[in-house]
């Protein structure tokens, strides 16, 4: 019995446990699994390589370099703030509280889980928003 108690053990902590990304409704919409970013379906839409944000051939659409947010011309589309994501201008275009994702009218729009605050403004405001 110890023997396979052991087992299971090593296999549960060999896998790797995808972040989620979840509409208003708790549907899944999305997934982040180390770098790559899946839709609900798990086929490849981009990649977060180091502060690059890429599309799913590889070529980069982005930058998060800290709490600036930037497009592939290295031009500033947005800023990370602690828990507010404002576009170019500064202005408040949502927020990530916890796990839960709003709009700037505090409207739930998605919930995050085991995903980071710049993955998931990636993912509901800037570069795979089409996706929510």
């Amino acid at each position: 019995m110890k023997h396979w108690i052991v087992v299971a053990s090593l296999l549960v902590s060999s896998i790797a446990f995808a972040g989620e990304l979840e509409n208003a409704n708790h549907q899944t919409v999305g997934y982040i699994d180390g770098g790559d970013v899946e839709n609900a379906n798990h086929q490849t839409i981009g990649y977060f390589a180091g502060n690059d944000v890429e599309n799913a051939n590889h070529q980069t659409i982005g930058y998060i370099d800290g709490g600036d947010v930037e497009n592939a011309n290295h031009q500033t589309i947005g800023y990370i703030d602690g828990n507010d994501i404002e576009n170019a201008n500064h202005q408040t275009i949502g927020y990530i509280d916890g796990n839960d994702v709003e709009n700037a009218n505090h409207q739930t729009i998605g919930y995050v889980s085991g995903v980071s605050h710049k993955q998931a403004a990636a993912f509901f405001f800037f570069f795979f928003k089409k996706y929510r």
